[in-house]
């Protein structure tokens, strides 16, 4: 009997340590929960934080008298360098060793000792500081964006978050996906305003800037070359034996006369005429020529003092290139033109077809705009290919006869070109929107005039960031995240 009695005595005690230790686990397993639960809301508190902006727009990272530029802002800048030099350089990133799957901060960059994050931040930093340099001193000079300009900011916005509609995100993860977390509508509202402003006042430093006869004609003689060009016969022999005995003006053209026939022969089974031969030669190998251009022309044109229907050759990868001075190193002086350029390229958009419906687009959003200037700018900046037209609004100040595609300097450089003039021009590998203002300086002046331009603006920003007192605060811009 009392072993029944003590027996049951342990069963209660078993049950009543068990109650107890239940307690214990429910206190522990609730208190674990709250903490659960508080972890949570923290977690989702500091997330959505985040997405606002609102710990980056705590930050400032660059100062003056009246700016105040903080992460989000810097984010947009950065992530625009970044972005700008991907489009440029997007058929060789591997070879640059730059990939999306890791931190730039973790890519070494060949432009540095550092990585790819501090190489596009120190772009970043060089453009809000003369951003912010023209812009303090346009509100002293009581220039300010018009009515017409901050319209086109809004149609910018209405475009991104069309854009963010159209790919199926929200706002905040589109905006996110463009400049990096945090950046929201109002911080790109206000970098726009800052870029446009900058970039208003900077036409008026350029317009504004003046050069004498005799300033251009001091800077033309201190480095002629670089402001000459020489005209050159360049021919490259498919039979390097033709070229054996070249000696003088008369032998070389006797030469690529015989190659030409040969090629003729041997590749196309056709045979030509001495007449036909020189007659592409005379037509096709002809070209003018800057210092630079070709080393062997730099060596014996522009370094040199070859005389004229002097010939002399260069060998690369067994091939003989042979040249023949036609035209003396002279001033080269016709007037350049003011354009505006959007480009959108083939391939980007799967077939000349669908390019030209793209284009055939922005054309129609421009006449919907009366052809405004700044909302060229903002279709050139969303749209255009060509890298220079798409950083400077569209603008081509003092487009020259070098461009790249011969069907856009062919309808620039037509005579009854007048200005207000657009098309939309077919090219060799897309469509160009052209616009045309007028004409520029002419070339040679159009180059010093960038020269020294230029040395003035850099002597200028230097003095401006000391007047507003522009700071930067590096150690809060590595806080943004890439």
């Amino acid at each position: 009997m009392g072993s029944k009695k003590t027996k049951a005595k342990d069963i209660l005690n078993d049950k009543s340590k068990m109650n107890l230790a239940d307690k214990i686990a429910a206190l522990v397993f609730g208190g674990t929960a709250v903490a659960v639960v508080i972890a949570l809301i923290i977690y989702l508190l500091v997330n959505s934080l985040l997405d606002k902006g609102y710990f980056a727009r705590k930050t400032v990272a660059v100062t003056s008298e009246s700016y105040s530029i903080d992460n989000a802002m810097m984010s947009y800048f950065f992530y625009e360098e970044y972005r700008n030099f991907v489009n440029l350089n997007y058929d060789k990133l591997s070879d640059l060793n730059i990939t999306a799957d890791k931190s730039l901060k973790k890519q070494d960059c060949p432009y540095n000792e550092s990585n790819w994050y501090d190489y596009f931040m120190d772009l970043a930093k060089e453009n809000v500081t003369e951003l912010i340099s023209l812009a303090e001193l346009a509100e002293d000079k009581n220039i300010s964006l018009e009515d017409g300009e901050k319209d086109e900011i809004d149609y910018k916005i209405d475009e991104l978050n069309t854009a963010a509609e159209n790919s199926g995100k929200t706002e905040t993860e589109y905006y996110a996906y463009l400049y990096g977390r945090g950046v929201t509508e109002k911080d790109v509202r206000a970098c726009l305003e800052l870029e446009m402003l900058a970039e208003k006042f900077y036409a008026v430093l350029y317009d504004g800037y003046e050069l004498s006869e005799d300033d251009y004609e001091k800077a033309y003689n201190e480095n002629s070359d670089e402001y000459s060009v020489a005209d050159v016969i360049k021919y490259t022999f498919t039979y390097s034996e033709n070229a054996a005995n070249i000696t003088d003006y008369a032998s070389f053209k006797s030469a690529m006369t015989a190659d030409i026939i040969q090629d003729y022969k041997e590749n196309y089974d056709t045979d030509i005429t001495a007449d036909f031969a020189e007659s592409f030669f005379a037509q096709n190998i002809t070209g003018t020529y800057h210092l630079g251009d070709d080393e062997t022309i730099d060596k014996y044109v522009f370094e040199g003092d070859a005389a004229l229907n002097q010939v002399f050759t260069a060998e690369n990868d067994g091939k003989i290139t042979a040249y023949a001075l036609v035209k003396e190193k002279y001033r080269e002086d016709y007037a350049t033109k003011n354009i505006r350029l959007i480009y959108c390229a083939n391939d980007t958009y799967g077939g000349a077809e669908y390019a030209y419906k793209s284009v055939s687009s922005v054309y129609e959003s421009l006449e919907e705009a009366d052809m405004s200037v700044t909302r060229f700018a903002s279709l050139a900046e969303n749209n255009s290919e060509d890298y220079e037209s798409r950083n400077s609004g569209g603008l081509y100040r003092n487009f020259d006869k070098t461009y790249s595609d011969t069907a856009v300097t062919e309808w620039v450089y037509d005579e009854s070109r007048k200005a207000g003039d657009c098309d939309i021009i077919e090219g060799e590998n897309g469509y160009y929107i052209v616009y045309f203002e007028g004409d520029g300086l002419p070339i040679w002046k159009a180059g010093i005039k960038e020269v020294l331009f230029k040395e003035y603006l850099d002597k200028l920003y230097s003095s401006l960031n000391k007047e507003y007192n522009i700071e930067v605060n590096t150690k809060v811009l590595n806080k943004i995240s890439a």
